[in-house]
């Protein structure tokens, strides 16, 4: 998967297409993981990491909500919660509530 990443953006990418391998990284092991691939799909979520950067402020927005609604903080793991941070800070602040 590293390889892939730095093969994917070495290439000339638009922002559409950086937000849509961000965004299966992220929702694949939520809305598709079979019990096999749980895991490694959830590990895979760290090479996602590069690419945040590049994502306009409403696709972050839109990934933080997804996270807030399908990765409570309680079950995050550390990669998740990495990337929970970058896209909180970068889309003005966390979301307060009773269990944050």
């Amino acid at each position: 998967m590293g390889e892939w990443t730095e093969a994917f953006l070495a290439e000339d990418r638009e922002n559409d297409s950086i937000f849509e391998a961000v965004r299966w990284l992220i929702c694949a092991p939520a809305e598709t993981a079979e019990p096999e691939a749980y895991w490694y799909m959830y590990a895979a979520q760290g090479f996602a990491r590069p690419m945040l950067s590049s994502l306009l402020q409403q696709q972050r927005i839109q990934l933080k909500e997804f996270f807030d609604t399908h990765y409570p903080r309680r079950d995050r793991m550390p990669v998740q919660e990495e990337i929970y941070k970058v896209l909180s800070k970068e889309t003005g602040g966390k979301k307060w509530g009773l269990f944050r």
